[in-house]
């Protein structure tokens, strides 16, 4: 009799045994399939975005260039109007000169599949900044953010039309000025005009036969930013929580 009851004993111990490992089978390829699915999300949201990537790296190549480190020097007054020609998104020659900064020139870039712009800019002490601008695709992270690149710090950002990555080897604090002053700026300069070529003939023709200068157009200078009325500054409440690290820019916090 005590033989049957250790038999049956012991077929409950097994079974309990048995349907443990089971279970913990099951919960393990469970566990594993959740971390399969969330490892593209996962990877895609830590993974930095290309242009900035592409940003960085073209700063890297043409910043220390000591002779051709612009393809059109800012005197040549199609600067603007060419980069906005060719990436298709208005490109405006920012002032930066209260931050001790003058403008160099530009040139334009590859980017993945379309074409992006680099402004150059150099303090008195041959300290360089660059502005990458390009044609965001739909869907870009808009966020005003900071990122360091080894001893690169970037500012970057989306407006409706233009994605901007302002890029140096400069403390955090004085990027952030510049990044402000670009953003107010971007408001509230004017685009530049496209010129149709065919438009552009007949404006010569025009000019010839009226006894003007043909292929001598005005220069364009770089125009300062307009001060921002003090009602609407006072008007435009900060949306950033308070007690945060987080900074206002223009109703953005900064992240």
């Amino acid at each position: 009799m005590w033989q049957l009851a250790a038999a049956v004993a012991a077929v409950f111990v097994l079974g309990a045994v048995a349907g443990g490992g089971l279970a913990w089978q099951w919960q393990e390829r469970t566990t594993l399939a959740r971390a399969r699915t969330a490892a593209p999300a996962t990877a895609a949201a830590a993974a930095p975005q290309g242009w900035l990537q592409r940003a960085a790296f073209a700063h890297s190549v043409y910043a220390p260039e000591p002779r051709h480190h612009v393809e059109v020097k800012a005197q040549e007054e199609h600067l603007a109007r060419w980069l906005t020609r060719r990436i298709e998104t208005p490109v405006k020659l920012f002032d930066l000169r209260a931050m001790g900064f003058e403008l160099v020139g530009g040139r334009l870039l590859p980017d993945g599949p379309g074409k992006s712009a680099q402004l150059m800019y150099q303090d008195g002490d041959g300290k360089r900044v660059t502005v990458y601008l390009r044609k965001p695709e739909r869907g870009t992270d808009t966020a005003f953010r900071y990122e360091q690149q080894g001893r690169l710090g970037m500012f970057y950002w989306v407006d409706e039309k233009t994605g901007f990555a302002l890029v140096g080897e400069l403390p955090k604090e004085r990027l952030l000025a510049m990044a402000k002053s670009i953003y107010d700026q971007d408001a509230t300069l004017p685009a530049p005009s496209l010129v149709v070529p065919g438009a552009a003939s007949a404006a010569a023709s025009a000019a010839a036969s009226a006894g003007g200068p043909i292929g001598v157009p005005a220069a364009v200078p770089i125009v300062a930013p307009a001060a921002a009325p003090a009602a609407a500054s006072a008007a435009s409440a900060p949306r950033c929580q308070s007690g945060s690290p987080q900074q206002e820019v223009r109703g953005r916090c900064l992240e």
